[in-house]
């Protein structure tokens, strides 16, 4: 059986500081962000919003982390 390298977000206390800054209601577009990253696709509702692109940023920074050497690529 061939071994799967998977990436799954870790919820840190920075992603945890990030979530908590969600409007009510819209706290589904940010998870909707983290669990289908790398291959996440952004509405024009959050393509503008600081608070998608820290989310994004910070799990750019965990993915890099876990990729090390880039073997797996972002799609």
């Amino acid at each position: 059986m061939k071994n799967k390298h998977e990436f799954y977000p870790m919820i840190t206390g920075t992603m945890k500081t990030l979530l908590c800054l969600t409007e009510f209601g819209n706290e589904w577009d940010y998870l909707n962000i983290i669990l289908n990253y790398p291959n996440y696709k952004l509405d024009e509702n959050l393509e503008n919003k600081p608070l998608a692109q820290a989310i994004i940023n910070e799990l750019d920074r965990q993915y890099e982390r876990w990729d090390k050497g880039g073997k797996n690529g972002k799609q």
